[in-house]
């Protein structure tokens, strides 16, 4: 079940990849399940690991079978985390939401945005539902047939949702308080006859700037594709990093944007991290760490050297100094902090097997959002990748006073 990240190949749509783990998985478990009513548990702590960065612990989730793709948080004690249901973070526990009105058996949310403890948005398959402090309500939406897989709100009158249309064409529908209404996206225009083109994440700091990121494939070549919104029309934003590469996630602070995914480098023989900054107008490629240890060792079932898991799926930026990336490496949780200046990898938490079930062979981070520069959330899922799969969610916060460590070769110390 969790085998799907484990594909190797010259090139892989890391934004299909990723709606297909939180939407078939999501849409798995809620048809063996059924949509489950709201219950609340007192959180299990888990493993914590600190660095320099601070300390990432990893902290149970809410009991029910449920994977959790995106969160959105609007403050330390408020966050929402979407998958196979929902589930709300309260700054110490996860209780879980009922979702029972709005999920059906065959779908899932891939994606979830808040604007405040009473208004939150999710997308999926099915219609957009709507949260307003104390039910989940589905949101009347005419544009039947196509796949949602990222959603930004900026206000209860406005957000952004993208995905795919069932012709496989970018598509983008906006909220204006009352209604979805479909948007006009753009193209390339040298396109094959197999032309594909998906968005998998957007982000909007205004009514008038957003982006959104995916996968295309051109006449030319076939990669990373960024649209921007001006409040009038979207565009195509040249991005440096075409060619074998996708972008999973974006998240803008003002008009500073961070776009985050994986890239198939030649030299490396594998999948490497992959981040893009937009500043000045125009998009240029970051230096990111690549702590896999497989880069340049042939591993069985690979068609390439590499190591076939060096990607980054989330990212949130709190401002043009503050971003953090998660996503998995070698089989493993991994994310990166972005201080203005340079990307350092975080040391992350991997939890071991609940009691009685197959050793976890393989852990992932899908989801971030962060409220300040060191409080951040986030959300995946772990397991043994063929007969079990857990939510896995944690929570990054500061190291406590005097126990900061000291480094003076690391730029962070």
């Amino acid at each position: 079940m969790l085998g799907i990240l484990d594909q190797c190949r010259p090139r892989r749509r890391i934004a299909s990849v990723l709606t297909a783990v939180v939407g078939v998985l999501a849409a798995l478990i809620v048809g063996v399940a059924g949509p489950q009513p709201a219950t609340a548990s007192v959180a299990v702590p888990g493993s914590t690991t600190c660095d320099a960065t601070g300390c990432w612990t990893a902290v149970e989730s809410a009991p029910g079978p449920l994977l959790l793709g995106g969160v959105s948080c609007v403050g330390p004690g408020f966050c929402v985390a979407v998958g196979g249901g929902a589930q709300r973070w309260n700054g110490i526990r996860w209780s879980e939401m009922d979702t029972s009105d709005v999920l059906t058996t065959d779908h899932g949310f891939s994606d979830v945005s808040c604007t405040s403890v009473s208004f939150c948005v999710a997308v999926g398959a099915g219609a957009p539902a709507m949260w307003d402090g104390s039910t989940w309500s589905s949101m009347a939406d005419p544009n039947t047939g196509r796949q949602l897989s990222g959603v930004s709100c900026k206000s209860p009158s406005f957000c952004i949702g993208v995905g795919i249309t069932p012709g496989q064409r970018s598509y983008a529908e906006m909220w204006n308080g009352s209604d979805w209404s479909a948007m006009t996206t753009a193209e390339a225009a040298d396109q094959p006859d197999y032309y594909y083109s998906d968005l998998s994440r957007v982000s909007c700091s205004s009514t008038t700037f957003c982006m959104a990121v995916g996968y295309e494939n051109r006449i030319s070549l076939a990669g990373a594709t960024i649209q921007m919104w001006n409040g009038h029309k979207w565009s195509i934003t040249p991005t440096h990093e075409a060619k074998f590469s996708t972008l999973a996630d974006v998240s803008c602070a003002g008009s500073y944007c961070v776009a985050v995914g994986d890239s198939y480098g030649m030299s490396e023989g594998s999948d490497v991290t992959l981040a893009e900054e937009w500043k000045g107008g125009a998009w240029s490629i970051m230096t990111t760490t690549n702590p896999s240890p497989y880069l340049n060792l042939p591993i069985p079932g690979c068609d390439t050297s590499g190591g076939c898991e060096d990607k980054l799926l989330s990212v949130s930026c709190t401002s043009a100094t503050s971003c953090t990336a998660v996503g998995v490496t070698a089989d493993v949780t991994f994310a990166e902090k972005w201080n203005g200046t340079l990307w350092s990898t975080m040391t992350t938490s991997n939890p071991s097997s609940p009691a009685g079930l197959p050793a976890a062979t393989q852990h992932l981070l899908t989801g971030v959002s962060c409220i300040t520069s060191d409080t951040c959330v986030a959300t995946g899922y772990y397991g043994d990748k063929h007969t079990w799969a857990r939510t896995l969610t944690e929570v990054h916060s500061a190291l406590p006073t005097g126990l900061r460590k000291i480094n003076p070769t690391d730029p962070l110390a």
